[in-house]
């Protein structure tokens, strides 16, 4: 996969130079969405400022810690969905499946679709080339997403 490859799989486009949380243009970070040091080779990003990514960062650890390890590569994506659609999402919580997300804040959901319906055909693509299973959750969640 090429540099040019790795920075589309973003849920924005690094040329977009926005958070996808909070849609500030200082302070852009690429956050890995599955973590490297679960997943070495993974390139799936989504773009942050500094501020939203050490949020989410903090989320992700506390879920880590709660299981005693790694997540499945569904609830990294779980996570990063719920902290970018929900107004607050607090470390601890339990992590709530993306449908639910999606579907109890259709309007926020609405707002996002765009990049989040592209991040998620990336997702699948990348996904699908390294057979990681999960992939058919990405599909009906995009199905989801595609349909508001």
């Amino acid at each position: 996969m090429s540099q040019e490859d790795t920075q589309m799989i973003a849920l924005h486009k690094k040329k977009a130079r926005l958070c996808g949380k909070c849609e500030t243009g200082r302070n852009l970070t690429l956050h890995h969405v599955l973590p490297k040091r679960w997943f070495q080779n993974c390139l799936i990003k989504a773009t942050l400022c500094r501020e939203c990514h050490d949020r989410l960062e903090t989320i992700i650890h506390q879920a880590e810690r709660k299981a005693g390890g790694n997540r499945s590569v569904c609830e990294y994506f779980d996570l990063l969905i719920n902290f970018i659609l929900l107004e607050e999402y607090l470390p601890g919580e339990r992590i709530r499946s993306s449908y639910d997300s999606i579907l109890e804040n259709p309007k926020i959901a609405k707002a996002k679709n765009g990049q989040l319906t592209i991040f998620l055909k990336k997702s699948i693509s990348y996904l699908s080339d390294l057979k990681i299973e999960g992939v058919c959750f990405f599909q009906d969640l995009l199905f989801v997403c595609e349909n508001l």
